[in-house]
């Protein structure tokens, strides 16, 4: 899952390097598609998985949160990028620094899951 949204990522990141091409920026938007259709819903499986039933809503309800908070900030941040080192560079800075925050979120995921493991299941009535 998360090797897909880092190939998301990648492939807004090498956009300036199509030079035009319309066809490749096609295939590549495309495929972005494709991984976001694929990537998402395993996301939020795995967050309903991951908590109680009593938990979900508010799951939910903080990624959503999120994805709205980075919707307001990204635009205008790489607009800040891109009038100090260009609209290319823009691309390419903000998609190296997404990346490098796929490793912090890694570890904190291989970390949940094996607390997860650790942990007995809930029975009803807890």
């Amino acid at each position: 899952m998360l090797s897909g949204t880092a190939l998301s990522i990648l492939l807004i990141c090498v956009t300036p390097f199509f030079g035009g091409i319309f066809a490749l920026l096609l295939m590549a938007q495309a495929l972005r598609g494709w991984l976001q259709r694929v990537v998402q819903p395993m996301m939020f499986s795995v967050q309903a998985k991951a908590v109680g039933p009593h938990r979900q809503g508010s799951v939910v309800g903080l990624r959503q949160t999120m994805n709205r908070l980075a919707a307001i900030v990204i635009p205008p941040a790489v607009g800040a990028i891109a009038d100090h080192w260009g609209a290319g560079p823009g691309f390419v800075i903000l998609g190296t620094l997404l990346i490098a925050l796929c490793a912090p979120v890694t570890l904190i995921t291989r970390r949940a899951g094996r607390t997860a493991s650790n942990q007995p299941a809930n029975t009803p009535g807890d």
